[in-house]
């Protein structure tokens, strides 16, 4: 089985809150302070971006 870690996150969350398969886990997800998966790459890249922002191309270099 492949490595899922938005299943294995749900699946996780499940365990904690010991809520049903079929309800939602939005709220649980603010409640113990977990990152979904989403909100993990965004924050990947952003931290990307900040890190080499001054190697990183503007627009207005490529398209004078």
């Amino acid at each position: 089985m492949k490595f899922m870690p938005y299943l294995t996150t749900n699946r996780v969350t499940l365990i904690f809150s010991g809520i049903s398969k079929h309800t939602s886990r939005r709220q649980i997800f603010k409640d113990y302070s977990v990152f979904t998966v989403a909100c993990l790459y965004m924050l990947g890249v952003v931290c990307y971006i900040k890190g080499y922002k001054d190697s990183l191309l503007v627009n207005v270099q490529i398209h004078n």
